[in-house]
């Protein structure tokens, strides 16, 4: 992507562009980033009816976003608890994950196939059958 920018402002500045050329070049740029999705198959399905050939590219920044330091620090505070806790749930699926997962499964087709996966899985893994 940085090559895309880099190769855009040149040909920009090269042709003496300036004001409204700027505007064009940020269009041009946010196309040729798409696009690169497409090519480099970072797209999302629109949605999860099977076979429909429909897709959107992920989101995506075109350039890096200021970030308060304060709120990084709090939010990298955080992570060794909130680590903690996703290792809790993992080491007890069925106790912890599922439950919390039912309710999504009843509204996304896709999450209720997994969730049933690693029902099926963990009952396997309990009765000591190879998984």
């Amino acid at each position: 992507i940085l090559e895309l920018v880099n190769r855009r402002s040149m040909n920009v500045s090269r042709q003496g562009g300036r004001g409204g050329d700027l505007a064009k070049l940020m269009g041009t740029i946010a196309q040729d980033v798409v696009e690169t999705s497409a090519v480099t198959g970072l797209m999302l399905k629109q949605n999860t009816t099977r076979g429909d050939p429909r897709y959107h590219h992920a989101p995506l920044a075109l350039f890096p976003t200021p970030y308060p330091l304060d709120m990084y620090k709090e939010a990298l505070s955080y992570q060794h608890a909130l680590g903690e806790l996703i290792c809790g749930i993992i080491e007890r699926p069925r106790s912890n994950i599922h439950a919390l997962l039912t309710d999504f499964a009843k509204n996304d087709e896709f999450m209720s196939r997994l969730l049933e996966v690693s029902k099926a899985f963990t009952e396997q893994k309990a009765r000591g059958e190879p998984v």
